[in-house]
C-alpha cells in the first residue's frame, strides 16, 4: 500500500511539472503563440528619460531614430555619447556633419555611463523608432 501510494505521489508530482510553465522558459510570443511580442528595454527607456530626453526625440527635431544604422561602429557611438567634443575634434566626418547642422551646439557629455547603459539607451530608441514606423 505504501509503495502505491509513493508511485501515485511520484506520478502526480511528474504531471504537475511538465504541466507547469518554467520561469527560464517565457516564451517570446503572444499567448497564442502567433505574434511576438515586443518588450521594451526598460533600462533603457529609463536613462534616456534622465540623459537624454531634454534635448533628443525618437519622433521629431534631433530624431535617434536610425542612429545606429548611419553610426554602425557602437565603440565611435559610445565615445562620441561619453564626450562629442573629442569625436568631432578628431574630425569624424558623420559627427562633424551634425555639429555643423546644429549650428555648432555641443552635446552634453555623458562620460560616467557604462558600455551597457548605452547600449540600453541604443537598443530603447531602436525599438521605440521601429515601433512607430521611423
Amino acid at each position: 500500500m505504501a509503495v502505491a501510494f509513493f508511485v501515485v505521489l511520484k506520478f502526480s508530482f511528474f504531471i504537475i511539472d511538465i504541466t507547469e510553465p518554467k520561469q527560464e522558459e517565457k516564451s517570446i510570443f503572444s499567448a497564442d503563440n502567433s505574434d511576438p511580442v515586443i518588450t521594451i528595454n526598460e533600462n533603457g527607456k529609463s536613462l534616456f528619460r534622465e540623459n537624454c530626453a531634454a534635448c533628443h526625440s525618437l519622433h521629431r527635431h534631433n530624431f535617434l531614430g536610425g542612429i545606429t544604422e548611419r553610426v554602425p561602429d557602437r565603440r565611435l557611438l559610445r565615445a562620441f555619447i561619453r564626450n562629442s567634443q573629442q569625436v568631432i575634434q578628431s574630425g569624424e566626418p558623420y559627427f562633424v556633419e551634425m555639429y555643423e547642422v546644429y549650428n555648432k551646439t555641443a552635446m552634453t557629455a555623458f562620460p560616467d555611463l557604462t558600455d551597457r547603459e548605452i547600449d540600453d539607451i541604443l537598443e530603447f530608441i531602436e525599438q521605440e523608432s521601429s515601433n512607430n514606423g521611423y
